[in-house]
């Protein structure tokens, strides 16, 4: 397929062309790079305005990974950040990781002529030694010829926890986990359909209820009443919030228009760090009462701080000598200062075990694994012995 190419750039007469990546990193902020030796300000026309894109942070290019129709599969981007744009803490924060990139030229003697539009893709395989960084840039169409479709065989769960089916493309929309880690907030006049319902197997590829419809739903103030309420029986909410309380006993009821809800344990709650034993170990205030380890193989993601926005993986969590009190400990560090004060919020891990899904998550109808069935490896090798 042809390449557009704006009228106002001449490419008869001695080229003037610039090479340039916008990037867009996880927290949404939006940077520009150039191999031209000024400062080009270029709108795309993307909605991200004006950008200036700068020739300090230089950068360099491999040689190209072509693909069909002449478009880019990939290509390694050699020193395109320093210290003055892009530190190395917030690389080896996961800030620039699936980074999203376009690549384009430009003519730098009229930027605002429009632009050659090369490719657009993410940032990958980052590699820092000494002063030099290497990040491997990817095409999106890399995506598709990666997928691959079918069910796996295996005793643990295969399911991404908290993924839902309109995640997944057709025709394999029946897939997912369905758990909510995020439910929406509680609202009058909201539409519930009960979470038995809701996680029922589907018949064919069609789902037993509409996703637009709650079936968990977090309450106005969390923080406070550290629940999650699942809905026992459908309905329409009622025109106030029910009374929760503080911490209403897990299974306990709520009436609420024609919906009755259940309290369940939350899997997702925020919190304020204490103290900080070192980059990866935590002492945070906790209002919940969550058992040691719930949030163990789940994440802490800060979101006030230095370190807001990055999330690291959490190795144990246990009450830390009163049970306001949890010790946290992520399995790597935070890149960035942890300062007392800052807010973060545990997410609930699960390890993918059968057990795990029907009593710590209720849902057992979309456990992605064959525990019962799948042989062990020490069945699939056992050779018969003869016996008479």
């Amino acid at each position: 397929m042809a390449r557009s190419i704006p009228g106002g750039i001449d490419l008869t007469e001695d080229t003037t062309l610039a090479f340039c990546l916008q990037v867009t990193d996880r927290l949404g902020n939006v940077t520009g790079y150039t191999e031209h030796d000024e400062t080009l300000s270029i709108n795309l026309g993307d909605g991200n305005g004006a950008v200036d894109y700068e020739p300090e942070a230089a950068f360099g290019r491999s040689a190209v990974e072509s693909r069909s129709a002449g478009r880019v599969g990939s290509m390694d981007l050699i020193g395109f950040v320093d210290d003055a744009g892009v530190t190395e803490a917030s690389i080896f924060a996961g800030i620039y990781d699936s980074a999203l990139v376009k690549l384009f030229l430009v003519d730098w003697t009229q930027p605002a002529a429009g632009a050659i539009h090369i490719e657009i893709g993410e940032l990958e395989q980052t590699h820092v030694e000494d002063d030099k960084l290497t990040v491997t840039f990817k095409s999106l169409l890399d995506r598709y010829n990666a997928i691959e479709f079918g069910d796996i065989y295996e005793a643990d769960c295969i399911h991404q926890l908290g993924s839902q089916s309109s995640d997944i493309p057709p025709p394999f929309a029946h897939i997912g986990c369905r758990v909510q880690l995020d439910p929406p907030v509680w609202s009058a006049g909201l539409q519930v359909i009960a979470r038995a319902a809701r996680n029922a197997k589907p018949t064919g590829f069609e789902e037993s209820g509409s996703p637009t419809q709650a079936n968990t739903i977090q309450p106005t103030d969390l923080a406070t009443v550290g629940r999650f309420f699942e809905a026992q029986s459908g309905g329409t909410t009622g025109g106030s919030e029910p009374a929760w309380g503080t911490l209403p006993a897990l299974g306990a009821t709520f009436a609420d228009g024609s919906v009755t809800w259940i309290a369940r344990q939350a899997l997702r709650e925020p919190v304020t760090i204490l103290s900080a034993t070192d980059q990866k170990t935590l002492i945070v205030d906790y209002n919940g009462d969550a058992e040691d380890n719930w949030y163990r193989r789940g994440r802490l993601l800060f979101t006030t701080g230095a370190n807001a926005g990055i999330e690291k993986h959490i190795k144990s969590q246990v009450a830390s000598g009163s049970p306001d009190q949890q010790t946290i400990t992520c399995w790597l560090n935070f890149p960035l200062a942890i300062a007392a004060s800052d807010q973060a919020v545990l997410i609930a891990g699960c390890d993918r075990q059968l057990v795990t899904c029907k009593d710590k998550f209720r849902n057992l109808d979309n456990f992605g694994g064959f525990a019962i069935f799948a042989p062990n490896t020490d069945e699939v090798f056992k050779i018969p012995k003869q016996t008479s």
